[in-house]
């Protein structure tokens, strides 16, 4: 197939009426308002509070500390497993932040930090660490 002009038409090479013009954008009325990329969601979900159990009590603490929570609860109950992955994380955590002590920066770790120490531990455990989709930050 081929139009008149001895351009040819088929797989991956749309007519020329089915093109976008130049400078005619693809997606003209752009992403939806309030769809959010995956990075945005995780972020959404670790900064939840949810409800456990400290010391007998009901208290609302952000995801990331209850599930260091419930690991160190099974590994003080014996389980060696966890006793071990807890172990190695708060070494990891400890190393990081000892390498990274910066006394301009009051704020803490950045959230880049975060998941360089993240990616480490994961590596450590053989599980890969998701990378994001665009590489952008300006999904929200």
């Amino acid at each position: 197939m081929s139009d008149d002009d001895g351009y040819d038409v088929g797989y991956g090479k749309p007519p020329k009426s089915g093109q976008f013009k130049p400078g005619k954008s693809g997606n003209p009325k752009g992403r939806r308002k309030g769809a959010t990329g995956l990075k945005t969601s995780i972020d959404r979900v670790f900064r939840r509070k949810v409800l456990v159990r400290v010391e007998g009590k009901p208290t609302k603490v952000p995801v990331p500390e209850a599930l260091v929570l419930k690991l160190t609860e099974k590994a003080l109950s014996g389980d060696n497993k966890s006793a071990e992955l807890l172990m190695r994380f708060a070494t990891l955590v400890s190393q990081q932040a000892n390498s990274q002590i910066d006394p301009a920066a009051s704020d803490g770790p950045t959230v880049e930090q975060d998941n360089d120490t993240l990616r480490q531990f994961l590596k450590m455990m053989n599980v890969e660490f998701p990378e994001e989709e665009g590489g952008s930050d300006d999904e929200d």
